[in-house]
């Protein structure tokens, strides 16, 4: 999977994380779903880090926090659609 290098901006400052697209494009998702802008999401992500996983990477943290957020998103609709097939046929390819 290709990585690509985004700047952004944290407490007005400009740096960068290096992440997956489909990552970024989720996390473009979940900030519009949530009515933020990315940089405002990001913003949130970093403080979640800082307190309570400061050993993550923020790349690592922005991929934790698009999984854990889509795996709420799930429980709460209490809907698998076709993420438990793709699971199954994953499972059976290993």
């Amino acid at each position: 999977m290709t990585k690509m290098t985004r700047t952004i901006f944290l407490a007005e400052h400009r740096t960068s994380v290096r992440i997956e697209a489909r990552i970024w494009q989720a996390l473009l998702e979940v900030a519009a779903q949530r009515g933020q802008t990315p940089d405002d999401l990001l913003q949130d992500v970093e403080k979640w880090r800082k307190q309570h996983e400061p050993d993550l990477t923020r790349s690592a943290a922005i991929r934790v926090f698009v999984v854990e957020y889509f795996r709420a998103s799930l429980a709460d609709k209490r809907v698998a659609g076709p993420w438990v097939n793709r699971t199954r046929v994953w499972k059976g390819a290993e």
